[in-house]
């Protein structure tokens, strides 16, 4: 008998095979967005519990001291790596008006997060000179210039309510930071006897 048998065909055709590259293609870049905007998130919530922490310990410490004391944030200086990322606690020395005392080295926000002083009304205020960190009393008006939130002896903020705005950023080429999307931001409110919140939900000062 003469009868052949079809032959099945083997493997995919060239068309098949470039529908399968497309979505495994798609569907890497899925992933990689999914992760690269789950790993902004978690670097903004990590900043702004290092904020609201670096907070309760300015106002705790003017408590305690039953005097002055301030937050500080250092600015951006061309090229300075800490510029808008390193963060110290002072207190005026209750005996000598506008002398002050370091508390501790600092802390910086998460590598990649800083402050964002456009965003943020606190920054609208004054700024002070001075060396931190540094613990032996020194008077305000000579060393780097930094950003700073007070509280008085009880607590409260001497300048009302401000908004604490922080952004993803880099250093770019001429030393200075650009901030990459007004979306990629997080913060908290300051209120003026000291309680925080967030700065969804929360409509003006």
């Amino acid at each position: 008998m003469g009868f052949k048998l079809g032959m099945k065909r083997a493997g995919f055709s060239l068309l098949e095979l470039l529908v399968v590259m497309a979505v495994i293609v798609l569907f890497t870049v899925g992933i990689g967005v999914s992760l690269t905007d789950g790993r902004v998130g978690y670097q903004l919530r990590s900043a702004e519990q290092v904020g609201m922490r670096m907070v309760r310990a300015a106002r705790a410490e003017a408590i305690l001291k039953q005097t002055r004391s301030r937050l500080l944030i250092k600015a951006s200086g061309v090229g300075d790596e800490d510029g808008l990322r390193l963060m110290g606690i002072i207190y005026e020395d209750p005996d000598v008006s506008d002398r002050w005392y370091g508390v501790g080295k600092g802390r910086r926000l998460p590598r990649g997060v800083y402050y964002w002083p456009e965003k943020s009304t606190l920054s609208s205020g004054p700024m002070m000179r001075l060396n931190y960190p540094r613990k032996d009393a020194q008077f305000a008006g000579v060393g780097e210039e930094w950003y700073y939130l007070e509280f008085d002896r009880r607590g409260h903020l001497d300048t009302g309510s401000v908004r604490w705005v922080m952004g993803v950023a880099s250093q770019k080429e001429d030393g200075g930071i650009g901030f990459y999307s007004e979306t990629k931001t997080g913060g908290f409110y300051v209120f003026r006897l000291g309680a925080m919140g967030p700065l969804r939900g929360v409509e003006g000062l």
